[in-house]
């Protein structure tokens, strides 16, 4: 059992309601991690014992923040007493020290400055002033409990901390009694508000469509949501990033760089154009052309000098990240990566140069980050460098994508071999339900690899891993978090079954990926899965064509075209005309064969005329058209 303290210090007289609400978020933590091996331990400092003990129930606070606690955690309101300011100085001494306790203070916010007592002001300048220790603001008590949950993410280790749609998940479960909405970070972001009032105003034209009937107006509605919600959910995790970056630099106590840390202050208050100004391109590239001119004239390490920069940089990232109304962010993202790349890597700042190399394959820059992910592989393999096999599996994995996007083939297998091998052990010897997601993902890119590579047999083994990983997840952890991936995995398998001369199998996998996509298609998201409604379609209508299920067959062929010409026509022609063609030629075929010849002769017209538009870009229109030129 891995136990975890938390001292919860605060004046006693004011926000027992919020102290009320953190005993009870973390007895439901335990309620539900306590049968993993983990217990959280909370000690409040109203917490007294009846029997008399010598130097009093002070003394009792004191050593348990000296010797015992993992973290304390500080909240101030308006007032700001002698045993609570006692408690927290024992806390940062203590931390000073190079022990524990991590140390954690929190202002709540008031209307104004003025508002703010005269003990409370002094608070404040004594904690970021003469300690020098970062601090947060906070409306709800939902922004500590955030806070102690990177806590435990992190000290814990194979757990991953993830915010969507204002909910807060811990490796894919919901966490319950928290609304990321009521953070301070989240709350005070103008740009995730803005894209909040957005994604209102489309679902209130969404309904008003429905009402209507228009299927058109809703589908191209679906199309923009589909969009606003991406940029809202990734502009959710750079917020959560930048709260990550505010626990590393809470960490290093009198060693936090103040300009970082008022840096972040901006960006928590929503303000990116001032935290960028703060941590400006030129001053960057002249600090790391500087860096590498002097490195270069000397033997000594320039290794905290790097990191210095490094830390610099990723803050100015996470402002352009959010930046989303800036039309030049991605080229300034890159320019900041480039610009430290070398002072990335003698600081030894590995994950900065894993988020380059990540970074680069979003951008679909293959080359350039395969460049980037060799050269940190190279300085994986040095076997005087200590790195945690979560890491090397991790990059592996990216590389592996990489070289397969790049058509790098025979590179790729051997690198997510690697992966595979180290994320199963992990999987067996640490923590199943943290690295199986994991263990899925890397055999899924491995088989579909096998299956383009003549090697059916491998690939078929690693599908099933898959499904059953997938499938147990879908059951017993999310099912709105897993399903599409057992879809997708399904769908896989069935080519692979029908390319092998096993249709039974391969209709049976079909018709379970078709049932979740239309179901996610109606519940979740058109715009998101009637594409793959549409592809399965097709996919089993060719099955059925080949076992002489004409009817069958026909059937799905219409409902598939019916999705496609509607996308086309709504959603963007060049995306979806392609596989309008292939279906209309796929029915025509269909057609010719029961002598349904002028229905043949229309839809071969449709294929051929679209097919002659996107012939010299897309290999199937090309095949359509060569096909057909001549009739």
């Amino acid at each position: 059992m891995k136990k975890i303290r938390f001292f919860i210090g605060s004046s006693i007289e004011e926000l027992a309601n919020e102290r009320n609400e953190l005993a009870r978020f973390i007895q439901g933590l335990n309620n539900k991690y306590v049968d993993r091996g983990l217990f959280f331990e909370a000690y409040f400092c109203e917490e007294t014992s009846a029997a008399m003990q010598e130097g009093g129930s002070q003394k009792r606070h004191d050593d348990y923040i000296e010797h015992d606690a993992d973290a304390a955690v500080f909240l101030f309101f308006t007032r700001a007493g002698q045993y609570t300011l006692g408690e927290l100085d024992l806390a940062r001494r203590t931390f000073l020290s190079g022990r524990r306790p991590a140390v954690f203070v929190f202002f709540k916010a008031v209307d104004s400055v003025t508002a703010a007592t005269e003990e409370i002001k002094k608070c404040v300048e004594k904690v970021g002033g003469e300690y020098g220790h970062y601090f947060k603001l906070f409306d709800s008590i939902d922004t500590v409990k955030l806070e102690l949950l990177q806590f435990l993410v992190d000290s814990t280790g194979g757990l991953e901390l993830k915010v969507e749609n204002g909910k807060v998940f811990i490796n894919e479960e919901l966490v319950e009694n928290i609304d990321a909405g009521n953070v301070f970070a989240y709350q005070n972001n103008p740009n995730l508000q803005k894209l909040k009032a957005q994604i209102a105003a489309l679902l209130s034209r969404m309904t008003a469509a429905s009402a209507k009937g228009d299927a058109a107006e809703m589908l191209r509605i679906s199309a923009e949501l589909g969009e606003v919600q991406k940029t809202y959910h990734a502009l959710e995790k750079d917020i959560l990033g930048m709260l990550k970056k505010f626990a590393d630099e809470n960490k290093k106590g009198a060693r936090a760089n103040p300009r970082r840390m008022e840096a972040l202050r901006l960006l928590e208050l929503g303000k990116t154009e001032a935290a960028k100004a703060l941590i400006s391109q030129e001053e960057l590239d002249q600090r790391a052309e500087s860096l590498q001119a002097r490195k270069d004239l000397a033997d000594r390490s320039f290794a905290d000098e790097a990191d210095e920069i490094t830390e610099d940089a990723v803050i100015r990232i996470q402002a352009l990240r959010q930046d989303i109304g800036n039309a030049n962010r991605f080229a300034g993202i890159e320019a900041v990566y480039d610009s430290i790349y070398q002072a990335a890597q003698t600081a030894k700042r590995y994950d900065v140069l894993y988020d380059y190399a990540s970074y680069l394959y979003d951008q679909k820059n293959y080359p350039k980050g395969i460049r980037v992910a060799e050269r940190l592989k190279y300085l994986f393999d040095d076997p005087d460098e200590e790195v945690s096999e979560k890491d090397k599996a991790k990059l592996f994995n990216l590389l592996g994508v990489l070289y397969s996007d790049n058509k790098d083939l025979k590179k790729a297998g051997p690198v997510y071999e690697s992966a595979l091998e180290i994320r199963r052990r992990l999987a067996e010897s640490v923590s199943r339900s943290a690295y199986e997601p994991d263990v899925a993902m890397t055999c899924n890119n491995l088989a579909i690899l096998y299956a383009d590579n003549g090697r059916p047999g491998d690939a078929k083994k690693l599908y099933l891993e898959v499904l059953e990983i997938y499938r147990r997840l879908a059951e017993t952890v999310s099912r709105s978090a897993y399903e599409p991936d057992v879809a997708k995995t399904c769908n896989n398998l069935a080519i692979l079954y029908k390319n092998n001369g096993r249709p039974g199998d391969a209709e049976e996998l079909y018709q379970d990926a078709l049932e979740i996509l239309r179901r996610l298609a109606e519940n979740v998201s058109r715009a998101a899965y009637e594409p793959d409604v549409a592809m399965t379609c097709n996919n089993l209508a060719g099955l059925y064509m080949k076992n002489g299920r004409p009817d069958d067959a026909e059937e799905l062929c219409l409902e598939a075209l019916e999705i496609l010409r509607r996308l086309a026509e709504n959603v963007s022609r060049a995306a979806y005309e392609p596989a309008v063609a292939m279906t209309c030629f796929n029915l025509a075929l269909l057609y010719l064969k029961n002598n349904s010849r002028d229905k043949a002769k229309e839809l071969f017209a449709e294929a051929k005329e679209i097919a002659a538009k996107y012939k010299d870009v897309n290999p199937f229109c090309r095949q359509i058209f060569d096909r057909l030129k001549d009739d």
